[in-house]
């Protein structure tokens, strides 16, 4: 993936956030390297370049959990909207004569131009959503790996305070 990602906020995730801006809360900023990748072998990896590469997907995984949120949201605002059109082009569909049919009057709902831009909006921000979504859950379990490495190669190392706690 390439570095310049950015932050895709649609009005509805664009408001959330700036609620969160009077707050004086800060979204994560995009970090400045790419995404790290996990080595073939992280156990070659030296303690420096193990914790700079945990450091690293940490913080891809604030910046990019930050971005599944927007994804959510923008996704569920698609759908209200889609949901609305459909309704409306539903109940513009029916005549209120007995031979018109709730099947005919979703047929013309399916066939409306409007509908149907707005359901490619939805599926966009949907398949947005399922492949933002998976890049952070990856980053998840490439930064627990990277975790459980550091944890097993510290689970030996005897430091002062540990000695002392032994006869505590």
């Amino acid at each position: 993936m390439s570095k310049n990602i950015t932050l895709r906020m649609a009005e509805a995730s664009e408001k959330a956030a700036a609620t969160l801006e009077k707050q004086g809360l800060k979204l994560y900023d995009q970090p400045e390297d790419r995404i790290p990748r996990l080595p073939e072998d992280i156990t070659a990896l030296h303690e420096e370049e193990l914790m700079d590469l945990f450091v690293g997907l940490t913080a891809w995984l604030d910046y990019v959990s930050v971005q599944v949120a927007c994804a959510e949201i923008d996704e569920r605002a698609a759908q209200r909207v889609l949901d609305q059109a459909e309704a409306t082009a539903l109940i513009a569909g029916w005549s209120g004569e007995r031979a018109d049919r709730v099947a005919i009057a979703r047929a013309k709902q399916a066939i409306n131009p409007e509908v149907n831009r707005l359901l490619a909006e939805f599926a966009e921000a949907h398949n947005y959503r399922k492949l933002i979504q998976t890049l952070a859950s990856n980053l998840e379990r490439d930064a627990a790996l990277a975790s459980r490495e550091l944890t097993r190669r510290t689970a030996g190392i005897s430091t002062p305070s540990k000695r002392a706690s032994r006869w505590s």
